[in-house]
Parts: structure tokens; sequence; C-alpha cells
């Protein structure tokens, strides 16, 4: 019986290491925070990812430039001063699970998005770490689509959130897609 049970795991393990592997691909896509930066609609992002798939299992680390600003106004208006909040970079890492072994899959992890402010103060922002969950598939192990929800909790300082129009909230929460190719 312990022979049956030990043939038996080593053809899982063999038929698991067929599906198993290291891949690197390149992205590109839009994101779009939607709560927190009001004016800070609709970025481009392009960027690169690398990933190891273990049959149902994943794990995915990915870097973007991100092109995508907003200009935001002091509540005495805009004679007074305009400031802007710029996303320039954001870098994720990802959990990946594929229920059914290949095409579709869910993700969760974490993200880190760094903000460039012009015009006021840099310590107006606290927290650039937040959380995200997404789907998406993969085709022939080659072409990649998935879409995101990121949230960053706290990400910028309540003060700031009072005296500057456009920031709505301290949290802010966006959503991602992209389409991607793997070599």
């Amino acid at each position: 019986m312990k022979r049956f049970i030990i043939l038996i795991a080593m053809a899982i393990v063999l038929a698991s290491s067929a599906q198993a592997g290291l891949r690197f691909g390149i992205q590109a896509g839009a994101y779009s925070p939607t709560k927190g930066i009001e004016d800070n609609d609709n970025g481009l992002i392009i960027g690169g990812d690398i990933w190891f798939k273990f049959t149902v299992v994943g794990l995915k680390i990915e870097g973007f430039y991100v092109d995508s600003s907003g200009a935001l106004e002091d509540q005495l208006g805009s004679s007074f001063g305009e400031a802007q909040i710029d996303v320039d970079s954001m870098f994720n890492a990802d959990f990946m699970w594929f229920p059914i072994g290949t095409t579709f899959f869910a993700q969760g992890g974490v993200n880190l998005i760094n903000y460039d402010v012009h015009d006021i103060d840099q310590e107006v922002l606290d927290n650039e770490l937040g959380f995200e969950i997404g789907a998406g598939l993969s085709l022939f192990d080659k072409l990649l689509v998935q879409g995101k929800i990121l949230y960053t909790p706290n990400a910028v300082k309540d003060g700031a959130v009072e005296t500057i129009e456009g920031l709505d909230d301290s949290d802010i929460q966006g959503y991602m897609v992209t389409v991607g190719w793997h070599f």
C-alpha cells in the first residue's frame, strides 16, 4: 500500500512539474484612481513582470511606470495656488491561484505606489503601501489579461484632505487593467 501511495505521489509531482515554470513578460494598460484623488483619472502604465507558476498556484512580481497626474486646488481657489499629486511608479507582489490549472486565475497581494507631490509639502503623504485583489487569464502561458482593484489606506494625511480640493478621502482606491506578453 505504501508503494502505491508513493507511486501516485510521484506521478502527481511529475505531472505538475510539466506545468511549472518561470515567466518574464511585458505589460501595458491603464490605471485610474477613483477614490481619494479625484482628478487623477486614466493614467497609462507600462512595465514588466516575472512570475513563477506551479500547477494551481503562482507568485507574480510586477513593476510599472505610471503616467497619471492630477491638478488639485487649494480651498482658497486656483488663484492662490495649485498642487499636483502624480502617480509615478507602482510595484506589486501577488499570490495567484489557478482554479482549473491553466487559463483563469484569481490574485491577491500588496502594492507600493510611489506618489510625487508638486507645489505642496511632501509631508502630505502618509502611506504608499496598499492591498490589491483581482482576476485574469493567461492564454497558452503567453498572453496575459488582468484586472485589479488597488486600495491604499491612509495614503494622504487627514489635514491635507481638509485643505486641498480634489482630495476627497485619505484612502486611495483605484482600478488597473493590463495586457501582457510572456517570453
